[in-house]
């Protein structure tokens, strides 16, 4: 008797050779690349919302504060620094997975909003470079 259609083990097999095989196809697909796209215009406006947050924080509590990167954590923070022995973290951004910022700084941030300016780098999935400046004062923040 002939017997039709696949094995439950042939079905399996195929699975897992394009489970293994999919990462890489979708890598290299404008799906990915979009995903990434999305991913650091999202990154950057939370970055600029968090920069916003500081200065006028700092401008409305009149405690001085610092915008901190931590490249182990992968995130940048802003710590409410009027009592250096609890320096409280009042906001954060987390990285996703597999981006990094390019170094590591301090920005003092007071009532009259940021000291000095400044720019933070990232790199994206893709391996681009991507910018957000910090302008002095409590107005301005540029998104390249």
């Amino acid at each position: 008797m002939k017997k039709r259609g696949y094995t439950l083990l042939e079905l399996i097999i195929v699975m897992a050779i394009l489970v293994v095989l999919m990462p890489a196809a979708v890598k290299g697909s404008s799906v990915y690349n979009l995903i990434d796209n999305i991913t650091v215009h999202s990154l950057k406006s939370d970055i600029a919302n968090l920069i916003s947050f500081a200065k006028h924080y700092s401008y409305n509590t009149g405690n001085t504060g610092r915008l901190e990167i931590d490249n182990i954590k992968g995130e940048i923070s802003f710590v409410d620094t009027k009592n250096e022995l609890t320096k409280n973290t009042i906001a954060k951004v987390t990285l996703p997975k597999g981006y990094d910022f390019l170094e590591r700084f301090n920005i003092s941030v007071s009532n009259k909003g940021v000291v000095s300016g400044d720019s933070i780098i990232f790199k994206s999935l893709s391996g681009e470079y991507h910018k957000v400046t910090i302008s002095v004062g409590i107005d301005f923040v540029n998104i390249y």
